[in-house]
């Protein structure tokens, strides 16, 4: 619950008090960032760098039909480990579990850079991957929460951009490698990259006392049936696929039909567990949060994502052996002709950030990404049997590139936009992990298809070994033979593309389902539109999850005032809503001490007319201290949380009142459960709250006769940066408030804040405690051990 005394930044960070902020030096900002950028591109990097080196590991070790499981072991256990990653580091923390993934990550390369053979190779990329997704969604995570809010806004155009580079770099990488030196030092060059990463990181972790707030989980809050069931539903999948393209006719067979069913049966019980977790479990840190499930527009999101992850990543892999061993290039060459997709891919991820910085356009977006890759993958079914590399082959990779970059940004985008502050890494990261899902099924369905037509068409004409014998492709083997493998090789791409562009078709059709990018309540939206609601303290905590889930609830047609000392922090938050929802919401920061009567009677008066029909007043502004308070901490409690509040209440009375028929306006004060049931330690602060509680139920009555409605929620237990500047900057103290409570949220709060606001005129909330599931009173709480 800070509010705007929260925000100064008076004192010392060694004695954080009131008027101050925890924050990070920005030396180790930079630092942290650069390390955990550099595992992040890591991480992803190591998902295609494979790509053009895939036919030198065949020859090396003379198996051509299951070289694709090199690429699905490492894509299978990246995508399906990611969010137990996340939900272990709830419980061990971050640092010692981003650490852990590094050093399985580096361990596996090395082992893979070892292998002995094939089956070696794709047991360690599989061990390899669980490193790899440890890294992913621990930077996804960690970037956000140790950054200032006002570098929070750039986080999803470098984490679209990081996607779009690494999908660049990989294959040209991975083809220098193996042109120049062996394809094992495709992995030896994560030892260095991954160790620098990794020490950055380490020397760089801020002490506690310059981090958020952060609360440990138990063991028992971890969704281990839910990660068993992720993962089990990725590899039944995926497996089917991949291993039917051994022998032909292999689809109605039983390991092909068993897996796939028990794949199907898995996604069932993972979801009907999400549910009995969210009635029944609801402090279990689920493995996909039943809030995004139930979000038709993410949801929508989340399959035009994996439809779109199909095309591309089939391609990525597809086309560099095709260009090996029916063009006869070398893993270089491979690579180099790759870049137009991937460089489309780059452009289009940049493109589709600009097009919804200003307005949202996310569902147009998707759709334009669809119809490319549609029209794409349909024109590379016109690729011909010769020899030489067709310019138009490259042209139509760029559409599918260009379509796919459009794509990454409008989906990482919509998973800011429809989820709450508190998911957004889970968000992100379920979006990036079903991408890979899609891809991975791309890869597999690839290798079957390619595999059934191997065995049905050039059995008796070349021997398969024939091909994973030769470092320089086709030019080994007789003209007759050279044909009859490029034409199976063009006419398994030709069906990969159909297969492509059918699926590009329904992403299409899912793209333009929502038109609109909100889920919020329509009798709520049309009862707040048009209003302008000015709301104090709005710099973080309550306040500033109240302006965002005000814009979210009405976001065409709204005017915010933000009020708080810390302006700049205001500025950021107007800026990261035009972002999120678009021109619908105004936002007028303004920088305010509401515990100056003058100061604020000035604002009020200042006001232009475009904002002077105040019709919300949420009054937020707060501040607390411990035991031992400083003598001018007091006066400082009692003119912001008291004074303040009444200041600012009396000189927007007025705007209600002059109202015709009565007035009209409402009036909501942010309370505690401080002012019902003071505590021991809470001395000053309990009275300004039940001065506040008193207060609110006095003007209550006195306004009676009008339509002006008054209200107050007074939350229990809630986790913001407020205690720790109540504690003096004493992290320690802070954290054991909440050890073994699952509290509030800021964003439970505002959704409260917005519920009473946009009620029925009639209707008045008057009075609402807001408590968690374990909360019974100030000082009844069950504490779970740990």
């Amino acid at each position: 619950m800070a509010g705007d005394r929260a925000g100064s930044a008076q004192a010392g960070a060694a004695n954080p008090g009131i008027g101050s902020t925890i924050s990070v030096p920005r030396f180790i900002i930079l630092t942290l960032s650069h390390s955990l950028s550099l595992g992040f591109f890591l991480a992803i990097l190591d998902s295609s760098i494979v790509a053009t080196s895939l036919y030198a590991i065949a020859v090396e070790f003379r198996e051509i039909e299951t070289i694709n499981w090199v690429p699905l072991a490492y894509t299978l256990s990246y995508l399906s480990c990611a969010v137990l990653f996340a939900r272990i580091s709830d419980v061990i923390g971050r640092r010692p579990a981003y650490m852990a993934a590094h050093v399985i990550f580096i361990a596996f390369s090395f082992a893979c850079a070892r292998s002995a053979n094939l089956p070696q190779l794709i047991a360690f990329r599989a061990l390899q991957g669980v490193g790899g997704s440890g890294v992913y969604s621990l930077s996804m995570i960690l970037m956000p929460e140790v950054a200032p809010f006002k570098y929070q806004k750039f986080m999803i155009g470098f984490i679209g951009t990081c996607i779009a580079v690494a999908g660049v770099l990989g294959p040209l990488l991975g083809g220098v490698i193996t042109e120049y030196k062996t394809w094992r030092w495709v992995f030896w060059i994560n030892g260095p990259i991954g160790g620098t990463s990794a020490l950055l990181f380490y020397f760089s972790w801020p002490p506690p006392s310059q981090l958020p707030p952060f609360r440990k989980r138990g063991w028992s809050n971890v969704d281990y049936l839910g990660s068993f069931l992720l993962v089990a539903t990725a590899v039944l999948i995926v497996f089917p696929f991949q291993n039917s393209g051994s022998r032909a006719n292999n689809w109605g067979h039983a390991d092909f039909i068993a897996p796939l069913v028990m794949g199907v049966v898995c996604l069932i019980t993972l979801l009907l567990w999400q549910v009995y977790i969210a009635r029944y479990r609801p402090r279990m840190a689920a493995a996909i949060p039943m809030e995004l499930l139930c979000n038709r527009v993410y949801l929508a999101t989340v399959l035009n994502t994996v439809l779109l992850g199909f095309p591309y990543l089939l391609s990525v892999y597809v086309f560099p052996i095709r260009f090996q061993i029916v063009n006869g290039k070398t893993p270089l060459q491979a690579g180099v002709l790759l870049l137009p997709m991937l460089g489309a891919t780059a452009l289009g991820s940049t493109i589709g950030g600009v097009l919804n910085g200003r307005q949202n356009r996310l569902a147009e977006t998707l759709g334009a990404a669809a119809i490319l890759m549609l029209i794409g993958c349909a024109l590379e079914t016109t690729a011909g049997y010769g020899a030489a590399i067709e310019a138009k082959v490259l042209g139509f990779e760029a559409l599918i590139g260009f379509g796919f970059g459009l794509s990454a940004a409008a989906s990482t985008m919509v998973a800011n936009v429809e989820s709450t502050v508190k998911e957004h890494a889970t968000a992100q990261g379920i979006v990036a992990q079903v991408r890979v899902l899609g891809g991975s099924i791309g890869i597999a369905a690839s290798s079957a298809i390619l595999g059934t037509k191997l065995d049905a068409r050039l059995r008796g004409v070349v021997d398969p070994g024939q091909l994973a014998h030769s470092a320089r492709g086709i030019s080994d083997l007789s003209p007759e033979q050279q044909l009859a493998v490029r034409e199976v090789y063009t006419d398994a791409l030709w069906e990969d593309m159909v297969v492509c562009s059918a699926l590009s078709a329904l992403a299409l059709l899912k793209s333009n389902k929502p038109r609109k990018m909100s889920s919020s309540s329509t009798a709520a939206a049309k009862r707040l539109a048009g209003k302008t609601i000015l709301i104090t303290g709005a710099s973080s905590g309550i306040g500033r999850s109240t302006a965002f889930e005000f814009a979210r609830a009405q976001p065409n047609d709204l005017r915010l005032i933000l009020t708080a000392r810390r302006v700049e922090a205001l500025r950021e938050i107007a800026a990261e809503i035009k972002e999120s929802v678009g021109e619908g919401v105004k936002v007028l920061p303004v920088q305010l001490d509401v515990s100056k009567a003058e100061e604020v009677r000035g604002f009020v008066e200042g006001l232009g007319e475009e904002w002077r029909g105040v019709d919300v007043l949420v009054n937020n502004a707060k501040v607390a201290q411990a035991p031992n308070i400083a003598e001018e901490d007091i006066s400082v409690m009692f003119n912001t949380n008291v004074t303040g509040l009444i200041n600012m209440t009396q000189a927007i009375l007025p705007i209600f009142l002059a109202r015709p028929d009565g007035g009209r306006g409402d009036i909501i004060n942010i309370g505690s459960i401080a002012g019902r049931e003071p505590y021991a330690g809470g001395s000053i602060y309990c009275a300004t709250k039940a001065a506040v509680r008193a207060f609110t139920d006095s003007l209550r009555k006195e306004l009676i006769a009008s339509r002006v409605r008054v209200m107050e929620i007074d939350p229990g237990q809630v986790e913001t940066e407020f205690s720790v500047v109540r504690f003096y900057g004493d992290k320690a103290k802070a954290d054991a408030v909440y050890a073994g409570c699952d509290p509030l949220t800021p964003d439970d709060i505002a959704e409260v804040v917005v519920f009473v606001a946009s009620r029925r005129e009639n209707v008045v909330v008057a009075d609402t405690l807001v408590f968690p599931s374990h909360q019974a009173g100030a000082g009844v709480l069950y504490r779970k051990p740990t």
